[in-house]
């Protein structure tokens, strides 16, 4: 895991274990009252950035097609090929294609692809991801005499880029404005949004126990 989370996990653990022993030290007290407690809410600005990605890259992360029973009923294949144009850069947009087989007891083809691209950071850059869109089609293959059977195309914008780290899907694919039902499960990642941080704002609340008033002799 990413060490800032580890060392957050365990300053909480510290802080419930001091809680804990406050609240062992008055069991049994005789004529002690309740304990006092509160609960204090606190918020602090927290700046997100996806640490394996690179300042100068971009990332493309496909989980999955899903969605594919309607799709396939009557077809005996079970191969599917998925290509991508990200969209980026502008002038020669990165591509290629990613492999899988469908699952018949989910109708799904799980695929696990990740591939990170150069992407050189540029003025004209806000200008593009404002404008640009990944696209997908999807499409089963047949064997040499049978040709192939499109599944649909879909996009996916990338406006996002220009204030957030990543944007995703799931990119719904159709036949020309059709829906198909089949659905692509994917993600867009920078490292840090092209237009500047992306900062967002945490809310923790904690349950404090506070002191105890004064244990009164039971005989008076």
């Amino acid at each position: 895991g990413e060490p800032s989370k580890a060392v957050e996990r365990f300053r909480e653990h510290k802080h419930w274990a001091q809680e804990l022993q406050v609240a062992e030290s008055r069991r049994g007290v005789l004529g002690a009252s309740p304990p006092l407690f509160e609960w204090r809410t606190t918020r602090r600005q927290v700046r997100r950035e996806n640490a394996d990605v690179g300042e100068h890259e971009v990332r493309l992360e496909v989980d999955a097609v899903e969605g594919l029973e309607r799709a396939l009923e009557g077809h005996r294949t079970r191969d599917l090929v998925l290509s991508f144009n990200l969209g980026l850069p502008r002038d020669e947009p990165h591509q290629g294609e990613a492999r899988g087989t469908v699952d018949d007891a989910t109708w799904a083809a799980p695929l696990g692809f990740g591939q990170t691209f150069e992407l050189r950071r540029a003025r004209s850059l806000s200008s593009a991801v404002s404008r640009k869109k990944l696209t997908f089609e999807a499409r089963m293959t047949r064997g040499l005499f049978k040709g192939d059977l499109p599944l649909g195309r879909g996009t996916l914008a990338l406006a996002g880029l220009g204030t957030r780290c990543e944007v995703a899907g799931p990119v719904e694919l159709l036949d020309g404005r059709k829906p198909t039902g089949v659905r692509v499960v994917a993600r867009v990642k920078l490292r840090n949004p092209v237009d500047g941080p992306e900062v967002r704002t945490e809310e923790e609340r904690k349950l404090v126990l506070g002191p105890w008033p004064p244990v009164r002799d039971p005989t008076e």
